[in-house]
């Protein structure tokens, strides 16, 4: 469990993240961005809830910018979001839906949820009046949760959190930016259960509170979701402390116990890394304890891999394949998929971390060679 320490390292940190995010935010991007869930002027109050129940639906498994950029396509598709005619969908009609490429999501599981959802929204209608009396009848928020992930398809625990949030219940959304911000904090661990994050996230907001009264769930939520997602539409230099954090312009890095940019030694500036696509040959690199790359690479030191990958350690990067890292070994082979060259861009698309991760596994063990910017399969690669 997290010392007192921790909850208030976390809120020194959120006021900093703040503070950045407002300095760096794109077109006042930020500072507009909770008016995104506000209601239009005129618009159907059932429709507008039930709207937002879809875009929760959406966006467990998908970018926060994909489900942004597709709900309004999605919303002339569903009839401007009408209950009743969504309710009356026939599987075929579904399945139409869901071959609109371009112009849904296409999930046909989600689909089906969203037509399952609308019928429970008309019941719960008939019965209360409205879809906003229905969640008003409840005495508090946690048993509108409950009843919430009972009644609906496709929503859990992060997903209604996500929609009351964004229908204006103060709440944090608990989901994979922020769990991952806290526990690099070390105000949890990866063992803790929902319940302890819901706790720690409320001991850390009231200690923010001290300095900023106004900070609340729902704005250290959508701060933390801004600084670790990659939102380029909102941030100029998109997330900060990602899937691959970066580290070296990090505002918080002096209070983070995980950052992983060592020092550079006194009165020496820290390398850069080498040009991939001049073209130029590079020797082979003298032996250096530091040095983790063979003849297949151009040297390349510990601390400039780091910055690429922060989870890299000269261990990790040279030891030998085993039994136990069989989806590694599959990720290699995944990597390649049959082809002979696979570009740069290719690696990015893999998976963030997990694809350069691979990548540097196939170099540094022989499955591939690095040649003017392109990753070219060597006879080793497993078949």
């Amino acid at each position: 469990m997290p010392n007192d320490n921790s909850i208030t390292r976390c809120a020194k940190a959120v006021l900093l993240i703040d503070t950045y995010l407002r300095e760096n935010q794109k077109d006042d991007r930020y500072t507009i961005w909770p008016k995104r869930n506000d209601k239009p002027p005129g618009e159907n109050e059932d429709a507008f809830l039930f709207g937002k129940l879809v875009q929760a639906i959406f966006s467990g498994g998908f970018k926060g910018d994909t489900v942004d950029k597709y709900m309004p396509k999605m919303k002339k598709v569903f009839h401007n979001w009408d209950v009743e005619w969504i309710s009356r969908l026939t599987k075929d009609e579904v399945e139409s839906i869901n071959e609109l490429e371009g112009v849904v999501i296409r999930n046909r599981r989600k689909l089906n949820a969203v037509v399952l959802n609308a019928k429970e929204g008309v019941s719960l209608t008939s019965q209360y009046g409205s879809f906003r009396r229905y969640l008003n009848s409840f005495a508090d928020i946690d048993s509108m949760s409950v009843d919430l992930v009972r009644r609906f398809s496709c929503i859990g625990e992060v997903t209604k959190d996500d929609f009351l949030r964004n229908v204006g219940y103060i709440v944090a959304k608990i989901d994979l930016h922020l769990t991952r911000w806290l526990e690099r904090m070390r105000a949890i661990d990866n063992a803790a259960s929902f319940h302890t994050k819901k706790t720690i996230i409320d001991e850390i907001v009231e200690s923010a509170k001290i300095a900023f009264p106004e900070f609340d769930s729902v704005k250290f939520d959508e701060a933390i979701y801004l600084f670790c997602a990659n939102r380029k539409d909102v941030l100029e230099a998109g997330g900060i402390c990602g899937d691959v954090p970066k580290c070296e312009i990090c505002p918080i890095l002096a209070l983070c116990p995980k950052r992983e940019v060592p020092p550079s030694p006194p009165g020496k500036a820290p390398q850069s890394s080498p040009k991939k696509s001049d073209g130029v040959s590079h020797p082979k690199p003298k032996p250096d304890s530091e040095t983790v790359w063979d003849t297949t690479y151009p040297k390349m030191r510990i601390e400039e891999i780091k910055r690429i990958n922060p989870y890299a350690s000269k261990s990790w990067l040279i030891e030998p394949f085993r039994e136990e890292t069989k989806d590694r070994r599959w990720g290699v082979k995944r990597l390649f998929a049959g082809k002979t060259t696979v570009e740069k861009g290719r690696i990015k698309k893999f998976g963030g971390n997990h694809g350069r991760y691979v990548a540097f596994r196939a170099i540094v063990h022989g499955y591939a060679t690095w040649k003017n910017g392109v990753l070219e399969r060597s006879p080793k690669v497993i078949q």
